[in-house]
């Protein structure tokens, strides 16, 4: 057994231990879910957070009343204040679906909306792929602090899809 930042790995096994980024990402997103399902209990971490999710998942539970369950954040401070592509995909959607598929048994689709900074949570859905997934191509916001400096390296003022995905 050896230890590596904030995961433990025996025998090959890699055990997951949620950092401080990690538990505050857990609250904000438990938080949403129970504003969503209007219920609510105390048990606290992951395993009540399944709970609340399990609740969501039944139809005719949310405000939603469709096949699948969803959320939708109204205004994702995360890509608001990164004004990044790249680092809304790459360190929120892609890790968040992975996390909700490999560790909770749920598939997720996280569709960013560019424009308004919204984000739909789709659980039961599973993500297309990679090829196929709209979020994964799309350009350069026009407020990245990146884009002004990469117009003026590559001489074109249309910048087509970030570089960081």
């Amino acid at each position: 057994m050896h230890a590596t930042g904030n995961s433990r790995i025996e025998e090959g096994k890699l055990e997951y231990k949620p950092g401080m980024f990690d538990r505050l990402f857990l609250s904000f997103f438990r938080h949403k879910m129970v504003e969503e399902v209007g219920w609510d209990l105390e048990k606290a971490g992951y395993h009540g957070l399944i709970e609340v999710v399990n609740r969501l998942m039944m139809k005719g539970w949310t405000n939603l009343e469709t096949e699948e369950a969803a959320v939708l954040v109204q205004k994702c401070k995360y890509l608001e204040e990164s004004k990044c592509v790249g680092i809304c995909i790459n360190t929120c959607k892609l890790p968040t679906q992975t996390f909700f598929k490999e560790h909770m048994g749920v598939p997720l689709l996280m569709e960013p909306n560019f424009t308004d900074y919204s984000c739909q949570f789709k659980f039961g859905i599973s993500p297309p792929p990679s090829a196929d997934d709209k979020a994964l191509h799309e350009p350069c916001l026009e407020i990245c602090p990146n884009v002004a400096c990469r117009r003026g390296l590559s001489g074109k003022n249309n910048v087509d899809q970030c570089p960081k995905v």
